[in-house]
């Protein structure tokens, strides 16, 4: 095994001994059809590594003409035969991540490369004042329609006139201190794509931080007027590695990596749930309960429909796969709660290969 499969399988090991956790709190809660189906996620799974064709080389005793591959450069790929698709799964969570990354990505790549449309990208993210265990449900409620409205094209504000585009993504997460004060801390990350003009024409229709800031608050109020005023937010430029003012160059969209991750996190952080309370995380799970927690809106949502990507798959990937070739396929099953690798028969292959429709590869 390699030093990367090595960590990707200690990787798994650790989102196992975190579902461990997670599925005691749903049969603690009553909920074991859920508990159940988390306990059966990802049990057995392909490990599928890739890499790229570093030369071609005439093997002397045969004359064929031999691949020689990039081992240095291995990808791994994990294809589970079952998953639950729970919000709270470790294994769920991290492939919906890697793949909400990539396809975040294609779409960038898209807006950029095919439909060379230029934009300044933020990383916006807007928060409330803690609400108690209590407050929760509504705090959250109001908060989704509040951004719907700060966005909403018929909408009074300034701030949507300057939005090409946004990808917003739910989080929670509860501090030890947080915990002590029996809050949670629900905020939303955002990936905005503004018009080329935003940084000229902004100081013209005073669109400033904190003009922004007092329309998140009017939205806010709109659907309760009692609800907290915010003191702050976070607005980042995200800054190219080579030109700050540049969105992208070429085909790479690398400079909005740490936004893409920042939106393609988990809803909440799987350390906070494990140290969470039973009584807190039934509040949380049955608030979440089939909510939307990301959401797309303008060129975003248009390119995705165009390059047909669905929320419904949960899916690993990574970026480049069209430049590597599989290499290896390893089959892993979960006994005593370690995952172990077990040597494929030919009803295994057999199986792989129906799933798959292709050759099953091994060197």
């Amino acid at each position: 095994m390699s030093n990367k499969q090595k960590s990707f399988i200690d990787k798994m090991n650790d989102y196992r001994k975190n579902n461990q956790s997670i599925i005691n709190k749903f049969e603690i809660i009553e909920d074991k059809k859920t508990a159940s189906k988390i306990d059966a996620c990802a049990n057995s799974f392909y490990l599928k590594s890739y890499a790229q064709v570093k030369y071609l080389k005439v093997d002397q005793s045969t004359g064929e003409l031999k691949k020689h591959y990039d081992i240095d450069n291995i990808k791994n790929k994990m294809q589970p035969f079952f998953t639950c698709k729970n919000k709270f799964c470790s294994n769920c969570c991290y492939l919906r991540s890697k793949k909400l990354f990539v396809e975040t990505y294609k779409v960038l790549e898209n807006i950029v490369v095919n439909k060379q449309i230029t934009f300044i990208p933020y990383h916006l993210t807007l928060t409330v004042k803690n609400p108690t265990i209590e407050e929760y449900t509504h705090y959250q409620n109001v908060m989704n329609k509040a951004f719907k409205l700060l966005v909403k094209n018929t909408s009074k504000y300034k701030f949507k006139n300057f939005i090409l585009g946004y990808q917003a993504s739910r989080e929670t997460t509860q501090s030890q201190e947080a915990k002590s004060r029996n809050e949670l801390h629900p905020h939303i990350h955002i990936l905005l794509l503004l018009k080329s003009d935003f940084v000229d024409k902004f100081r013209v229709a005073k669109i400033t931080q904190s003009q922004i800031l007092q329309e998140w608050n009017e939205c806010l109020k709109h659907y309760d007027s009692s609800f907290p005023e915010v003191t702050q937010l976070a607005m980042k430029k995200i800054k190219s590695k080579t030109d700050a003012e540049a969105a992208v160059y070429g085909n790479n969209v690398d400079l909005q990596n740490s936004a893409i991750a920042e939106v393609s996190k988990y809803p909440v952080k799987i350390s906070d749930l494990t140290k969470m309370s039973d009584k807190d995380f039934k509040v949380l799970n049955n608030a979440l309960f089939n909510a939307r927690l990301i959401t797309y809106g303008g060129i975003i949502k248009q390119v995705r429909a165009e390059l047909k990507m669905s929320d419904k798959k949960v899916i690993d990937a990574f970026l480049g796969e069209e430049t590597f070739e599989l290499i290896k396929v390893q089959l892993y099953n979960l006994l005593n709660n370690k995952y172990k690798e077990i040597e494929m028969d030919i009803l295994d292959k057999t199986i792989y290969n129906e799933i798959n429709k292709t050759h099953f590869f091994n060197v």
